[in-house]
């Protein structure tokens, strides 16, 4: 940027120079003006290409002034090479710059209309690809909830199955305990059914 502004600086000398020595407002270089305008768009930024515009309306507005005043301005006699040079360095020159300029802002225009399509179409297609994603998640977290619902069913039933089986191991116990009191009942009856049948073994041995 810098190198930009020293390079629309020394034309801006230059150019103003060629008009200060070369008929004010009539010389042949007044057209460096809108060139000098147009090339400080083209190489630098905005910022700079305002300055550069204010700076060159103040030239104008300057010889203009000069002109209305009837400022005594330097006369150069040329020699008619010399003057050839003048007007195509005042005349071509200018023009081939603002040719330049345009078809660089032009250039630099389509340029930034094509990268914006091609950022519209990625962030289309960036779009395009979360959208997708985010069906995905969204089928994702319903088969999950759904996983999750026959999970807590099925722990329910398991949990229901768990407690019947404790209730019936709980019967069955009870069965036992009772099966084992009605075996000690009738042990019992037996021994004593065997003492007497002893007893009476023994009476009827004696007599």
């Amino acid at each position: 940027m810098l190198l930009a502004h020293i390079s629309i600086a020394s034309i801006a000398f230059h150019a103003v120079s060629m008009i200060y020595f070369l008929c004010g407002i009539h010389s042949s270089h007044i057209f460096w003006v809108i060139g000098i305008i147009i090339f400080s768009y083209s190489i630098s930024d905005m910022k700079g290409g305002l300055f550069w515009f204010l700076v060159m309306a103040c030239v104008l507005c300057t010889f203009i002034y000069f002109e209305k005043t009837n400022y005594p301005l330097p006369i150069f006699q040329l020699t008619p090479r010399q003057a050839l040079v003048d007007l195509l360095s005042g005349y071509i020159l200018p023009t081939v710059v603002i040719g330049l300029g345009m078809a660089f802002l032009l250039k630099l225009r389509n340029t930034t209309f094509a990268e914006a399509e091609e950022a519209l179409e990625e962030a289309t297609k960036q779009t395009k690809t979360s959208s997708h994603l985010t069906e995905q998640l969204i089928n994702i977290l319903q088969q999950a909830s759904i996983s999750a619902n026959t999970l807590l069913s099925s722990a329910d039933e398991l949990s229901g199955a768990t407690k019947l089986m404790n209730n019936s191991c709980d019967d069955i116990t009870d069965g036992i305990d009772e099966q084992l009191k009605a075996t000690h009942i009738v042990n019992t009856t037996l021994q004593t059914m065997a003492s007497g049948v002893l007893e009476t073994n023994a009476w009827y041995a004696e007599n």
